[in-house]
């Protein structure tokens, strides 16, 4: 297993859980850009975010973490799923979790529970989603930027 290819199964879960949630994004790309391996690019400028929109949004950024932690075959890390790991700012993802729901939650404790509850659910999509995902990122390794357009006019990858 090498970075490129988690990162194509990492940035897969993203786009594909922005697809099955109606979200539009510009492109998914495995290019590296400054300190980030790839990125899915979305332009919502000033959009204002509601409770349930906050649970699409912390499952979007979740897939990709569920996505590259199926490609690895590590276990569901029950054990791990405390305050260091969904508060650990070093993974952009988690950092922009973070940034997202703190402003929802009266304190941590219920934030965590929540971010808890969202993985879970995340999780169970990815493995549901499973082979779009990995078709994506076998596409994503033969031609690293697709555009949402691309992925819409290549419908049965999604299926």
């Amino acid at each position: 297993m090498n970075s490129k290819e988690k990162t194509a199964y990492h940035e897969a879960g993203h786009a594909l859980a922005m697809i099955h949630h109606k979200r539009k994004f510009e492109y998914v790309s495995i290019v590296p850009e400054g300190r980030f391996l790839g990125h899915v690019r979305v332009n919502e400028p000033g959009r204002e975010i509601y409770l349930g929109d906050l649970v699409i949004d912390v499952l979007v950024l979740f897939a990709g973490i569920a996505a590259e932690r199926q490609y690895l075959k590590t276990k569901y890390p029950h054990k791990k799923f405390n305050e260091s790991y969904f508060f650990n700012p070093i993974r952009k993802d988690i950092h922009d979790i973070r940034e997202l729901t703190r402003a929802f939650f009266k304190n941590e404790e219920e934030e965590l529970r929540f971010l808890q509850w969202v993985y879970y659910r995340t999780d169970q999509k990815v493995i549901q989603m499973w082979g779009p995902i990995e078709k994506l990122a076998k596409a994503l390794l033969k031609k690293p930027v697709i555009t949402y357009e691309e992925l819409q006019a290549a419908n049965p990858i999604l299926n």
